[in-house]
């Protein structure tokens, strides 16, 4: 197949990631969609350029395209596929983004509005689809109170959190069973990978130090220092306490036979 040429716009990629997911065989696999881009079209898959990849990553970037990417998640591996028929064409594609993002915008406007949030904005664009930003990407769309994205935002990571510390868990159960001991914490993020099909990224727990967050999981997991590294282990379970045992009921003295009277004389 003959290279295509590099995207020149937003409209271009959202064209360019709809034939090479039609092109596939089947779902894509989310770690494979770049590779699956670059063989399809001959160029990589700069999805940076025209969309805001944040601490989601990709997964989180591809979900605010429902209208080009449909994202799946079967057991434990996330995929992507065509979220529109193959055989649309490129202006119907076009189409199909502006109607999508007129209705996130009227959808954020009156939400906006119940909550006497809504301020005076510069018109739309042409189209009544909300423009780019000044890096000429197109940030997220779903529009919201800072406060109500900051809890949102809080309660998704403590999920994820907790995603990860089980999924650890399973991992050095898995090893218990096995006989291999303790894991080095370099060999974490390999592990993890192999097993759930997806990184370790604790930066989508809003952290950013693998040993400083397991260390907050102690009735989980337990870090122990190994020279100038660490490992991580099952926590120990706590033994249980012997009850105290009941003092011996005190034995009464033997009964002493009152001495012996003397007769009279």
């Amino acid at each position: 197949m003959q290279p295509t040429k590099q995207s020149a716009n937003i409209e271009e990629f959202l064209w360019n990631m709809h034939t090479m997911l039609v092109a596939a065989p089947g779902p894509v696999q989310l770690e494979n969609v770049k590779e699956q881009y670059l063989k399809h079209h001959g160029h990589k898959c700069a999805v940076e350029r025209f969309l805001v990849v944040g601490d989601g990553g990709l997964s989180a970037t591809l979900r605010r395209i429902p209208h080009v990417c449909n994202v799946s998640v079967k057991d434990g591996v996330t995929y992507v596929k065509a979220a529109q028929p193959a055989d649309i064409d490129r202006n119907q594609l076009i189409e199909e983004d502006k109607r999508y993002r007129r209705e996130v915008a009227k959808k954020n406007a009156a939400k906006a509005a119940a909550m006497g949030t809504s301020k005076a904005k510069a018109p739309a664009p042409a189209g009544g689809a909300p423009a780019p930003n000044e890096q000429g990407k197109r940030p997220a769309e779903d529009a919201g109170s800072g406060a109500e994205k900051k809890q949102r935002t809080e309660a998704e990571a403590e999920t994820l959190a907790r995603m990860l510390v089980q999924g650890v868990v399973r991992i050095l159960q898995n090893r218990q069973r096995a006989n291999k001991g303790a894991l080095p914490m370099s060999e974490l993020e390999n592990e993890f990978k192999e097993l759930w099909k997806v990184p370790f990224n604790v930066k989508q727990a809003n952290e950013n130090d693998p040993v400083e967050f397991l260390r907050k999981w102690p009735s989980k997991v337990e870090i122990v220092p190994q020279g100038d590294s660490f490992l991580v282990q099952l926590a120990k379970k706590p033994v249980a306490k012997a009850a105290p045992e009941e003092p011996a009921a005190a034995v009464p003295p033997a009964a002493v036979p009152p001495a012996a009277v003397p007769p009279a004389a």
